[in-house]
C-alpha cells in the first residue's frame, strides 16, 4: 500500500521439508544461522521509491530502498545472514510512495517476487 507498511503474502511454496513456512512467515524449528533472500518487484513511476524490510519476531532487522526507473519496475532485493533460535520467525514487509495502491509483480516461475531461506550453520 502507498505509505503503509504491508506484510507480503506469498502464494506458493517451492518446498518446505521441515514445515517451517506458514501464514506468510518462516518459523525456525532449530537454532542456527540462516541465509535469507527476498526479492520484490512493483511497477511504479519514475523516481518513486520501494522499501522492503526483513522482520525478526516483529522487529526490523534489515531494510532496502530502491528508486523506480522510467521504463522498468522497481526491484527491491535483500540478502542477510540471520541468527535464529528455535521458534524465532521472519517476515517481509514492503511500502512504496507511488500515491495509490499497487500490487507486487509476480510470476509463476518465481522470477519477480520470492523469499528464500536456507540454514547454513
Amino acid at each position: 500500500n502507498n505509505a503503509t507498511l504491508t506484510k507480503i503474502a506469498y502464494d506458493e511454496e517451492g518446498y518446505d521439508i521441515l514445515n517451517e513456512f506458514g501464514s506468510n512467515k518462516f518459523t525456525a524449528t532449530a537454532a542456527g544461522i540462516y541465509n535469507v533472500t527476498s526479492m520484490l518487484a512493483m511497477a511504479l513511476g519514475d523516481g518513486d521509491r520501494l522499501f522492503s524490510g526483513l522482520y525478526k519476531n516483529g522487529s526490523l532487522i534489515h531494510r532496502t530502498q530502491v528508486l523506480a526507473g522510467a521504463a522498468e519496475s522497481a526491484k527491491s532485493h535483500l540478502t542477510a545472514n540471520v541468527q535464529l533460535s528455535a521458534s524465532d520467525y521472519l517476515e517481509v514487509f514492503a511500502q512504496h510512495d507511488y500515491g495509490t495502491a499497487r500490487n507486487i509483480t509476480g510470476g509463476n516461475d518465481g522470477s519477480y517476487t520470492y523469499f528464500f531461506i536456507n540454514k547454513i550453520a
